[in-house]
């Protein structure tokens, strides 16, 4: 049985004749912001880890909040492992694979999903908090609330499109574009 030295496995073409390496295409340009977000993330996430672990040694908070927290953890950490899948599948499994650039994985729309889902939670728990403090009109949290509910509906309706269609296509397309040019409608709690 012939051995393929690793020089020689490196400069002929992959199978399916896509290999980045037979045809010296530099792909850093596009996913190079991919792979240092995955790095930012994973250290965020560390910090995340230390805070929950600080937080569930000095809390004093009631049951309710106390759940909130481990939800918004555990979707965090749902985030981070279907982020480190992504990175796996694009850079281990389907190393030198050029086609594989070309289909938005199902990873990427569940990601989005979660991080719907927390960043509705969290907008919702904010809102909460203004109404109970008071110190604002009552249309401030009113329009908190409905910009978080309408950003999550509209993060809902573009994965399920983006998981009907798992072009890059379609994840660029002028509909799609718009409604995620809505979900970044941010109403800032923090400046009350």
């Amino acid at each position: 049985m012939p051995s393929i030295s690793s020089v020689q496995a490196a400069i002929s073409p992959s199978s399916t004749g896509s290999s980045s390496f037979a045809h010296g295409v530099d792909l850093s340009a596009h996913y190079d912001p991919l792979y240092y977000g995955f790095v930012v993330t994973s250290i965020l996430f560390g910090i995340t880890i230390v805070q929950a672990w600080i937080y569930t040694l000095s809390n004093n908070d009631p049951w309710l909040l106390r759940l909130l927290v481990a939800i918004i953890f555990l979707g965090d950490l749902s985030t981070t492992i279907l982020i480190n899948n992504l990175m796996h599948d694009f850079f281990i499994v389907h190393f030198g694979d050029l086609l594989q650039f070309t289909v938005v994985p199902s990873v990427v729309v569940a990601e989005l999903i979660v991080t719907g889902l927390i960043v509705c939670t969290m907008e919702l728990f904010f809102a909460s908090r203004i109404y109970t403090l008071g110190r604002v009109h009552r249309i401030v949290p009113i329009c908190i609330v409905v910009f978080s509910v309408l950003a999550l509906i509209l993060t809902l309706v573009g994965a399920v499109g983006q998981f009907k269609d798992h072009s890059f296509a379609h994840f660029a397309s002028r509909p799609i574009m718009v409604w995620y040019r809505v979900l970044r409608i941010k109403v800032r709690p923090d400046t009350t």
